[in-house]
């Protein structure tokens, strides 16, 4: 590690301190604050965790050359920059291997109980989150991949993608890879996979096109979207082989196997939930739900897995007992009432 002195100081006083939350102690918690350094918004994010979670142990795990004198950490991973892969047809790099590389480097350093994934660009507001933990217990066996349930938050948390006006993209087994929290046995599961092969990975719907019988997702030509590898690969480990073959071969059978999968391992919530807001600029209506949670457009809010969603997979596939709290019901009256009025205003 290469020290920072004005670092250093605000982790020696932040460390006198501990808390309990739910029944969680900070102190038995490691954060991984993973990727490439966000110049204004890393330093805002690891602040807000030694906030939030005095006494946890930060570790920082980003590219080689990258400057994090001004950070607050612990402990910092410097890791050769795999690279990402720009897809053929259209902008978006897949950057699946760099998340599997700087995020595994950092879990693998934890020896504490609980382990927590952040985005660098991400800021906690809160440590609401925490209480949630070991919510939600029944669970079936045959479909538990994780010892304990992990909390993610339902930004970019896919059920489908709007393709057009008339047409909706099923997403089976995309989670949200921007914060999670649970166990750091279960977070080591998740991501201690093989890395993906490239180019083959960003080149199969062009070289497999036989297989791509169904209407394309924006022209896209990688396999999978990084979430998705990312949570089928883990899967697969336990389960085998979940015959699902790339972006465009959903059907009925895994888009039930994933919301399945998803009722008995995950607990989702909402940001205002997790209290958490994304600090990078930009037109994403992802990043901008984190500060206005009325703000994201309605097909964009229909098509993720929200805590209103989340309870009613749970209700289905776990507890037929649960009932769904007023929160999950109040919110989709409200945007479903706000969408009314919007759709009305555009007319």
């Amino acid at each position: 590690m290469i020290p920072a002195t004005q670092s250093m100081y605000k982790i020696n006083l932040w460390q006198r301190f501990i808390m309990i939350v739910g029944k969680i102690n900070t102190k038995d918690i490691t954060v991984i604050v993973q990727g490439k350094i966000d110049s204004e918004n890393t330093k805002k994010c690891t602040k807000s965790i030694r906030k939030h979670l005095p006494g946890a142990h930060i570790i920082v795990s980003t590219w080689e050359g990258e400057d994090v004198h001004d950070l607050v950490y612990d402990e910092v991973i410097y890791n050769t920059d795999p690279g990402g892969f720009k897809d053929l047809k259209t902008s978006f790099v897949n950057n699946m291997n760099r998340q599997i590389v700087s995020s595994l480097a950092g879990i693998k350093k934890v020896n504490t109980k609980y382990c927590m994934k952040i985005r660098n660009d991400l800021i906690l507001e809160s440590n609401n989150f925490l209480k949630y933990f070991g919510c939600f217990p029944k669970r079936c066996k045959e479909e538990s991949l994780f010892e304990n349930r992990v909390i993610f938050c339902s930004y970019f948390f896919k059920r489908y993608l709007g393709v057009s006006t008339s047409y909706v993209h099923p997403t089976p087994y995309h989670l949200s890879d921007w914060i999670m929290f649970g166990l750091t046995t279960d977070l080591l599961l998740l991501f201690d996979i093989p890395l993906a092969k490239e180019p083959e990975n960003t080149n199969y719907l062009i070289t497999h096109k036989k297989e791509t019988i169904k209407t394309d997702m924006f022209g896209a030509s990688h396999q999978y979207a990084p979430e998705q590898y990312i949570f089928i690969k883990a899967i697969e480990k336990k389960f085998g082989d979940l015959h699902f073959k790339n972006i465009l071969d959903f059907n009925s059978e895994n888009i039930e196997k994933s919301n399945r999968i998803i009722a008995n391992n995950c607990i989702v919530l909402n940001p205002e939930q997790f209290r958490l807001y994304c600090g990078k600029n930009g037109v994403d209506p992802y990043r901008e739900w984190t500060k206005n949670i009325f703000s994201i457009p309605f097909d964009v809010w229909e098509g993720l897995v929200r805590w209103d969603v989340f309870e009613k997979m749970y209700e289905d596939y776990c507890d037929s007992e649960y009932k769904s709290s007023y929160r999950g019901k109040l919110q989709i009256y409200l945007y479903k009432l706000l969408n009314k009025r919007f759709v009305i205003w555009r007319k």
